[in-house]
């Protein structure tokens, strides 16, 4: 994507809760003089699509955003706004993250969709493994610059066997993507209905990937609970890896600025391997220990 914006100067448009390496990205192209303009996110983490388009002109050489919310879940529809993109500017690229998507809910991508980035270890392939899903015609600069290996997109040996064992898992988890996703919401349920709402509050939307659950011990500290949940055995987080040296989320902080909201932030994921046994045990110690932590502050 650097490569493909470098030829002119232009602007590009994001969203303020897009991933940490794309946002980091951008903001270099800011420091070699594109104009960088940012649009607006809705409460649940969800583009606010209005605003999107409206920052979208005839010199956008880039428009990026999330297909699924890493930290909320907030699915976009990136075909419907890939749309209205190219209606205003049919040269711009459009460039979907699609790691939290990819292997976990159905993807069908129109002609409007220039690139979409997946990731590996998602799917239970290897860390450090990705792929660039490019449209016919696109042109990609030289990832790696050398010897002229793939084309000449990325010189240099290639790590075969993180490649060999992404498409293992590909193959493996696609066969069962639409029984692992009701398995998953149906788990998702049963951690909500569980779950005190007196205690938490829920940050993801109702029809957020079932695969995240964002919420909030509001006037507690997401990091205590987190260890607290690890002395339990259970693992959650308190946001993405890419937020986790800052004192709040980035992504959260973009349309939440209540400090008591995003101390008390974490985030719950689920997997069709784990059992309802298991998410039972999660939600009630996450329960026991947030009462415990509240009355300890008190």
């Amino acid at each position: 994507i650097l490569g493909s914006v470098r030829s002119k100067k232009g602007n590009i448009v994001v969203t303020g809760a897009e991933h940490s390496a794309v946002y980091n990205a951008v903001a270099e192209l800011a420091n070699r003089g594109y104009e960088i303009r940012q649009a607006n996110v809705l409460p649940d983490g969800h583009i606010d699509v209005d605003d999107f388009v409206k920052q979208i002109d005839q010199n956008t050489l880039l428009a990026c955003f999330m297909h699924v919310n890493n930290e909320t879940g907030a699915v976009n529809d990136i075909n419907a706004i890939a749309l209205k993109v190219k209606a205003i500017a049919p040269k711009c690229a459009f460039h979907s993250d699609g790691v939290q998507a990819f292997g976990k809910i159905k993807i069908v991508l129109n002609n409007a969709v220039d690139l979409y980035s997946v990731s590996a270890h998602k799917i239970g392939g290897l860390k450090g493994v990705g792929g660039l899903i490019v449209k016919d015609g696109v042109k990609v600069p030289p990832f790696i610059y050398g010897g002229g290996q793939e084309k000449g997109v990325r010189s240099g040996t290639e790590n075969v066997l993180g490649v060999v064992c992404f498409a293992e898992a590909y193959e493996q988890k696609f066969k069962s993507l639409d029984e692992d996703f009701i398995k998953v919401k149906r788990l998702n349920e049963v951690f909500l209905r569980r779950l005190d709402l007196k205690l938490f509050k829920i940050l993801s939307s109702k029809n957020a990937s079932p695969y995240i659950l964002s919420l909030s011990a509001v006037g507690l500290r997401g990091a205590v609970l987190l260890n607290m949940m690890e002395d339990d055995g259970v693992i959650i987080g308190t946001g993405s890896a890419c937020s986790s040296k800052k004192p709040h989320s980035r992504i959260l902080s973009s349309f939440e600025n209540n400090a008591s909201v995003l101390d008390g932030a974490i985030r719950v994921s689920f997997s069709p391997d784990l059992s309802e046994e298991a998410i039972i045990y999660a939600v009630d110690r996450l329960n026991f220990n947030a009462t415990k932590l509240s009355g300890v502050i008190k």
